[in-house]
């Protein structure tokens, strides 16, 4: 049990608050980022913000910052605890076996039966554990030295080696004998052994050669095998960029680090793009890596893959980008197509991959959109960046595949006249969809799936064949594709506008007519002036003043005040004047704002000098012009 009497220090949380405080959107927001120049913690606010503020500060290298292993951390959550502050332990309790902080201890332990529970520190307690591990690996070492020593012993004394030497069979193989045994028996039984099968292949505990021939034999893998196995366990993939457009590698040496290759080889782009739930990561992982799983998948229905995820296929020199899925649930659609797109931008071969049983107009908006936005925005700064590091760039977009792998449907069919690829094409132009950037690089690879798994070979093929091609675009340095992403992640970032969806638009059932001042729209039913009604833009929408409709009405301010709304115009003289003494005033005094309530409210020269202005002695309101309708 716990000492009394013993001050305490306080427990320490593994949450970093943001040491900046230049835009933080709460008092003590957590960081996300360590920004290595600043040497502080920054929230996700600060780390924008402030980095914008200055242009020295646009060179700061700054990283994320990981989720402490659970691990190390307080183990509340084993006894039904929660951990608030996410602390480093404390304390090791012996009867519980968990190591907690001092709050989550006391809660804990707070019980009668719980009280006399044996508890030390976790400084004492992992020094024990460090030592008993220590002892076990020595006494494992001496373990493992005698039992060497006795083998070796024993096989000395079943064996007599003697020189080796060679025989001949008839199919002019040689096997070399190494242990004491009858030549002429073995040339008998030569005719059944192969040249590369030992005659010792009697698999029994006491063959000793075949342990020796098992290594060097014919039954061992290839070499080849055995270095493509290796090499898949190194690969990994690693977030590049998150979904809120921040570049996760901080500079080129890092992008290097993370990809694992030298600074001088050069590589091609591949990414893939789809809605989700489509089987994209699924699919790189087959074509690219074996089937292993490098990008993660998941069957649950939340989305697995935010962001863009990097891996590199070492194999296929071909550095592969895994994207974040479309008609997933986002808080902002509009930011999620911008980072794709740019995503699209520096690729060199791009996959659409849709499990549609026909292809959707969701397709043909996306890939229109991503010609236009290349060809309108990211073809001049890719072409300005490749000047700086004066290599030779493409006017064309990058080359794409249309993977589509139906269920029930058959793919598209061409012929030879028009292959698969031209009725492709087709349909995009049909569509009002235009795809200028991919029009001579546009490939259709089409299956039928009715039992898996997918057969990804004619997949294969066809990367295989736009890798080799580098008459559209040619391999890279990563150095370059770092920089051509950072250009245009730098130049094409900030806010934007979140869209509202609405499946149900007003837009659909309500008057199309709108104002030609203001421009607002009637917010009545259709076709409501064949019952004689006048359009109406409602109340809390207000027009404005055009010179050339003459929109502007008067109306007389003490009726208003008294709920009246009364329309009064410029007269030349009042109801109560003749026509010549009206006339006489008019010369006099100017025109006259007569209200049948209040009489005369205003003259525009009552005064030879100071008269008020008449939108102030009146109330002005601003009426809306619809089309064939007049004031």
């Amino acid at each position: 049990m716990m000492r009394p009497n013993i001050k305490r220090r306080k427990s320490r949380s593994s949450l970093r608050i943001c040491e900046e405080k230049f835009l933080c959107s709460s008092i003590d927001p957590k960081a996300k980022y360590y920004c290595e120049d600043c040497k502080t913690a920054q929230c996700q606010e600060c780390v924008v913000e402030l980095h914008k503020s200055k242009l020295k500060y646009d060179f700061h290298k700054w990283r994320p910052l990981g989720e402490e292993d659970e691990s190390r951390l307080c183990q509340a959550k084993k006894i039904s605890l929660v951990c608030q502050d996410k602390n480093y332990p404390d304390v090791w309790c012996e009867n519980c076996k968990i190591q907690l902080c001092y709050p989550c201890f006391d809660q804990y332990h707070s019980i009668d039966k719980r009280k006399n529970h044996i508890n030390v520190s976790i400084a004492y307690h992992l020094r024990k554990e460090k030592e008993l591990k220590e002892a076990e690996n020595h006494s494992s070492t001496e373990l493992y030295h005698s039992s060497t020593e006795l083998y070796q012993d024993a096989v000395a004394d079943m064996i007599q080696p003697v020189v080796p030497y060679a025989t001949f069979g008839g199919d002019n193989s040689m096997t070399f004998y190494s242990f004491p045994q009858s030549i002429d028996s073995t040339r008998n039984n030569m005719a059944f052994t192969s040249s590369n099968t030992s005659i010792h292949s009697d698999h029994s505990s006491s063959s000793i050669p075949d342990l020796c021939l098992g290594v060097q034999g014919g039954v061992s893998l290839g070499k080849s095998d055995v270095d493509d196995s290796n090499y898949l366990l190194t690969i990994h993939s690693f977030l590049l960029v998150d979904d809120q457009e921040i570049l996760q590698v901080g500079s080129q040496q890092e992008f290097l680090e993370k990809l694992g290759c030298d600074k001088n080889d050069t590589f091609k782009v591949v990414s893939v793009f789809g809605n989700t739930g489509d089987g994209k990561s699924h699919t790189l992982n087959h074509v690219f890596f074996e089937g292993r799983e490098i990008f993660k998948t998941s069957p649950s229905q939340s989305s697995c893959t935010l962001g863009v995820w990097c891996a590199l296929a070492a194999q296929n020199k071909t550095i592969v980008l895994d994207t974040e899925g479309l008609l997933g649930s986002s808080s902002n659609e509009n930011q999620r197509t911008r980072l794709l797109l740019k995503i699209l931008a520096v690729s060199d071969i791009v996959i659409y991959r849709t499990r549609a049983e026909r292809l959707h107009n969701d397709m043909f908006v996306f890939l229109s959109s991503a010609s236009k936005a290349y060809c309108n925005y990211f073809k001049d700064e890719l072409t300005n960046t490749s000047k700086k590091n004066n290599i030779s760039t493409s006017s064309l977009g990058p080359s794409l595949i249309v993977f589509q792998e139906t269920l029930h449907t058959e793919p598209l069919r061409g012929t030879k006249e028009s292959p698969a690829n031209a009725v492709l094409r087709g349909m995009f132009y049909e569509s009002k969809n235009p795809v200028d950037a991919f029009h001579e690089t546009l490939h259709y690879v089409g299956i039928r799936t009715t039992k898996p798994p997918t057969n990804f070979s004619k997949l294969k093929e066809c990367i295989h064949q736009r890798l080799g091609d580098n008459s559209v675009r040619a391999s890279r340095r990563p150095e370059i594709i770092f920089q051509s992403l950072k250009a245009l992640n730098d130049k094409f970032s900030g806010k934007i506008e979140t869209p509202q969806f609405n499946t149900f638009p007003d837009e659909y059932f309500t008057c199309t007519s709108k104002c030609m001042a203001c421009k607002s729209r009637c917010k009545l039913n259709m076709n409501h002036d064949a019952d004689s009604e006048p359009h109406d833009a409602g109340r809390d929408v207000l027009c404005e003043y055009q010179s050339q409709y003459g929109n502007k009405v008067f109306m007389c301010k003490k009726c208003l005040s008294n709920k009246k709304k009364v329309i009064v115009v410029p007269k030349t003289s009042s109801s109560s004047d003749s026509s010549w003494l009206g006339l006489t005033k008019y010369i006099w005094s100017g025109y006259v704002y007569e209200c049948p309530n209040c009489g005369i409210i205003y003259r525009s020269r009552e005064h030879w000098y100071g008269n008020e202005e008449e939108e102030k002695a009146l109330h002005v309101e601003y009426r809306h012009v619809w089309p064939q309708v007049y004031i």
